[in-house]
């Protein structure tokens, strides 16, 4: 199964090792100001075209290389809006701070009339949630909080698509394997092992939250877990893909050539007039 990586060992290690921390950061000269609200222009070159926002955490940011390159080739806008630290939920949310900032943010972009389209994608790996009231709330109650989201946008004229959960590795591979790989300290089936996991253990996690997105938002649910599982395993690496640049964000390398993600955001964005 692993035949390719044995015989190119040393290929494959370069190119796992590119993406070491390599996710995304928005450029300098990209960046701008919104109503108190920091944000990035992905392809700056149509940045009066912000119809189109992604909002979320670091794990929206981590979609932006594949949005610069759909934006590009389709001549459109867009703006990147993230808090690294909090989810764009207002009813739950990982603190007190993130749940007031949230609530601000919304209230921006709900009252913008020029976005049309918002991309959501954030963390559902965390440890501790909260309601308004500060009660714990289990991350399943995200469903909710996005569904909440959802609703109060469409009142607005506004469309929500919303990116699935994804399997996530936990361990810094695109650091650990290359070197595994060249310095042959473990054999190589054993390496191979660790680029992926079993399918189950994201299904048992996520398969009911993915069907109530799925049920709620049709077609604007965008099923990321299908680019990245098969319907035995979950991968973080395959071939000379290192899919992941750190412990739980994709690659700059990795996020581009997730096709089926690639289609369903294209095709959303050419519906936009």
């Amino acid at each position: 199964v692993f035949e390719i990586v044995k015989k190119n060992q040393e290929n494959i290690a370069d190119e796992w090792s590119k993406a070491n921390g390599n996710n995304y950061r928005c450029k300098i000269n990209s960046t701008f100001v919104y109503e108190n609200y920091k944000g990035c222009y992905l392809n700056k070159d149509k940045k009066k075209d912000y119809n189109i926002v992604i909002l979320g955490n670091s794990h929206a940011q981590m979609y932006a290389p594949l949005f610069e390159k759909i934006l590009k080739e389709e001549n459109r806008g867009a703006r990147l809006f993230v808090r690294p630290n909090c989810l764009p939920t207002v009813i739950i949310n990982i603190s007190k701070k993130c749940l007031n900032e949230a609530k601000q943010n919304f209230k921006i972009i709900l009252n913008d009339p020029n976005i049309k389209f918002i991309f959501i994608s954030m963390t559902w790996y965390g440890s501790k949630y909260i309601d308004v009231e500060g009660n714990q709330v289990n991350y399943t109650k995200l469903v909710d909080a996005i569904s909440d989201l959802g609703a109060q946008f469409e009142n607005k004229g506004k469309t929500l698509l919303v990116f699935s959960p994804i399997q996530i590795p936990n361990r810094e591979l695109a650091n650990e394997l290359p070197r595994l790989l060249r310095f042959k300290k473990i054999p190589t089936d054993e390496i191979y092992k660790k680029t992926f996991v079993d399918r189950k253990e994201y299904e048992n996690k996520f398969n009911n939250i993915n069907l109530r997105l799925g049920k709620i938002f049709g077609e604007n649910f965008i099923t990321v877990y299908k680019d990245l599982c098969d319907v035995k395993n979950c991968y973080f690496a395959k071939n000379d893909i290192m899919y992941f640049s750190d412990s739980n964000h994709l690659s700059k390398q990795g996020v581009v050539l997730l096709k089926e993600t690639n289609k369903k955001i294209r095709k959303k964005i050419q519906s936009l007039k």
